[in-house]
C-alpha cells in the first residue's frame, strides 16, 4: 500500500525545534517523522478521550434503567444459578 504525503510548513520557536531535534536523533528518525509519530498519538488519544466521555454519559443516561432491569431479573439470574448448578448434577 502506497502511503502519500502532503508538505505542510509550521511556525515552531527555536527551543522547540532544538528538542524536536534532539528526540529526532534519539529515536533515529527524521523530524518530520517524529512529528508524524507526536501527532498520530496525540489524535488517537482525543479520539480515546471522546469516546470515555462517550461512553461514561451513556452509563450515566441508562444507569437507573439497567438498574431497575438487573433488579427485575435478579431472581432469575438465582433460580438458574441454583438450578444449573454442577452440585445438583446426578453423577
Amino acid at each position: 500500500m502506497t502511503v502519500h504525503f502532503t508538505k505542510v510548513m509550521i511556525t515552531l520557536p527555536p527551543a522547540l525545534l532544538a528538542d524536536i531535534d534532539e528526540q529526532a536523533a534519539h529515536h533515529q528518525t527524521s523530524r518530520s517523522g517524529l512529528i508524524r509519530q507526536v501527532l498520530e498519538r496525540y489524535l488517537a488519544e482525543q479520539r480515546r478521550s471522546v469516546l470515555r466521555e462517550q461512553l461514561k454519559e451513556g452509563y450515566t443516561v441508562n444507569y437507573e434503567r439497567d438498574r431497575q432491569i438487573a433488579e427485575e431479573f435478579a431472581h432469575a439470574d438465582y433460580e438458574a444459578i441454583v438450578h444449573n448448578a454442577p452440585w445438583d448434577e446426578e453423577a
